[in-house]
């Protein structure tokens, strides 16, 4: 998998973070052409529809779900599409930070900045938890800081503590024990940006070798406003 066509940052650190720039044994050609095999044999009548249900539930370079994939009319083989799959990442991540509703009353993009999330990190929190799990934890983290519009109670939902727990891959203990939803917030937060930014490094060796003058340029600045 090529992922050197990604031109957007935020995405290709992204693939980084969800399948370590496609190199997941989940996203190799093998995987691609088993799930192909069994999609095939359930059309034809050789295998029947809760054949499908023994697939992964997420698949491809960004590990895309099998429901959103089909509330966008995609296949289980277009996940696997780097191009659909990226487009499809730019597209949601996109609608879950829009700027309305609950995420404009607590200010959340401010609130995201003050704790030194930057957009492609806060994009991508979209994309691992969902806008309503994204608000639950950027306002558990910040509701201490009474400089924000909104007054949210810094609540974390049930389902996104399980989201949280499911995407952790170290200091579980840690983070599942603490004291409060603002200590559970800033654990994890802290754990996913040290991950993003490893990630971030490591996209270099993935880049055309006259974008890392510019890539370089955005890191440096990235670092120099956290």
């Amino acid at each position: 998998m090529n992922v050197k066509q990604i031109k957007d940052r935020g995405t290709l650190i992204a693939v980084g973070m969800e399948s370590s720039f496609g190199t997941h044994p989940g996203t190799t050609n093998q995987a691609l052409a088993y799930i192909t095999k069994i999609v095939k044999q359930v059309a034809s009548g050789n295998l029947s529809l809760s054949a499908l249900k023994t697939l992964p539930t997420y698949l491809g370079p960004l590990q895309v779900s099998q429901d959103m994939l089909k509330t966008n009319n995609m296949t289980l083989e277009d996940a696997f599409d780097l191009k659909k799959a990226t487009d499809l990442y730019k597209k949601q991540v996109k609608k879950n930070t829009k700027n309305n509703g609950t995420w404009k009353k607590y200010d959340i993009d401010k609130r995201a900045a003050s704790i030194g999330i930057d957009r492609d990190m806060l994009e991508y929190l979209t994309w691992q938890q969902g806008r309503a799990g994204t608000i639950d934890i950027i306002t558990a983290a910040t509701v201490h800081d009474k400089s924000f519009t909104g007054s949210p109670k810094g609540n974390i939902s049930k389902t996104t503590k399980n989201n949280i727990l499911n995407n952790l891959s170290a200091n579980k203990q840690s983070i599942q024990n603490a004291p409060n939803d603002t200590d559970m917030a800033t654990g994890y937060i802290t754990q996913l940006q040290n991950k993003w930014d490893q990630r971030a490094k490591e996209s270099y060796n993935y880049l055309p070798n006259n974008e890392n003058a510019i890539f370089d340029s955005q890191w440096n600045m990235h670092n120099y406003q956290r």
